[in-house]
């Protein structure tokens, strides 16, 4: 029967994945294996590329990505190393839905001694995994019920500009640049805690766990709300620091500079803000004209921020006003 069907070609996803799934219910891992594949060819065609957007744009995209998840679940069971397909179906479940993907990758759902056992109908095997989800649904309760902490997302120099070169219209939001950015959020918690707001913290944000987290949640990356929803996940998630630092604790920003020679340091802020607005004034000058204005204890800042050539150059400077120098 399976080789008349396979013979009319079917174009249903279903079709192929039935007679694949009842072979491997009886153990012929390889042939069922082979059914998945050939179905995933006669359905995407042997041109297409192995691609998370050819699956999106496939005529049965659900069809595809059952097909391809259970080759891959063949496959594990049969210890054969990944290729493309195998790690495609990878891709495909970490864009799932967070209800249905469940925690860990596709390799452990998949995992030989796990889905044996499951289907093995052991009321302890059922027992454990109970258990396993209760724990992980208590700790998540306990995640949140912590002392809330009001976090300012952090973008590193490299995730801030892959977030702004894939929404620009963030500029608004996080700044125009790394040393703008950067300004901004300790700004913004000094001015929180002026305000009187305890457990602040700051959050350090990636491109894709945001893109992961707007996925699972089906929301927009631009709205302001989405931020401050993703700042509040990621403290509950545990990857955030409390603010301010110690004095002698390394800076917030990546710098490795201690936080009270760094950000903390109300001159180097002052010194960003400058930078911020003056973009177009180069920053040896503009660093020129700061020193000339705060004095030489400046030059730290000017240095932290990259302008050697100003700190090398610092005797031919002009003179603080009313002194000697």
């Amino acid at each position: 029967m399976a080789a008349r069907l396979r013979g009319q070609h079917p174009t249903d996803a279903g079709a192929w994945n039935f007679v694949a799934e009842m072979l491997e219910t009886v153990g012929e891992l390889h042939d069922a294996a082979d059914w998945f594949t050939a179905g995933l060819t006669h359905l995407l065609g042997p041109a297409t590329p192995l691609t998370r957007t050819a699956v999106e744009h496939a005529p049965d995209p659900s069809g595809i990505e059952m097909l391809v998840i259970g080759r891959h679940r063949v496959r594990r069971r049969l210890a054969q190393p990944h290729d493309d397909l195998d790690r495609l179906a990878d891709e495909l479940h970490a864009y799932r839905p967070a209800l249905l993907r469940g925690p860990g990758t596709l390799d452990d759902l998949h995992d030989p001694d796990q889905l044996q056992a499951a289907e093995s109908g052991d009321p302890d095997v059922l027992r454990a995994s109970i258990e396993k989800l209760t724990a992980e649904v208590t700790a998540r309760r306990a995640a949140r019920s912590r002392p809330r902490m009001t976090c300012a997302l952090f973008w590193p120099e490299t995730e801030f500009t892959r977030l702004l070169t894939q929404w620009p219209a963030l500029e608004e939001a996080y700044g125009a640049d790394p040393h703008d950015h950067i300004r901004r959020v300790e700004e913004i918690l000094r001015r929180l805690s002026e305000e009187g707001e305890a457990h602040l913290g700051i959050a350090e944000a990636s491109v894709s766990d945001f893109e992961e987290f707007t996925r699972n949640e089906g929301i927009s990356p631009q709205d302001g709300d989405t931020r401050a929803e993703y700042a509040a996940d990621l403290a509950a998630r545990g990857p955030a620091q409390a603010w301010p630092p110690p004095r002698n604790s390394p800076c917030w920003c990546g710098s490795s500079r201690k936080y009270k020679k760094c950000c903390g340091n109300p001159a180097l802020t002052k010194i960003r803000r400058r930078l911020s607005l003056n973009s177009r004034q180069s920053q040896n000058q503009l660093a020129a004209d700061i020193l000339g204005e705060q004095g030489t204890e400046v030059a730290v800042g000017v240095k932290v921020l990259g302008c050697t050539e100003v700190v090398r150059r610092f005797g031919d400077l002009p003179p603080r006003p009313g002194t000697g120098r």
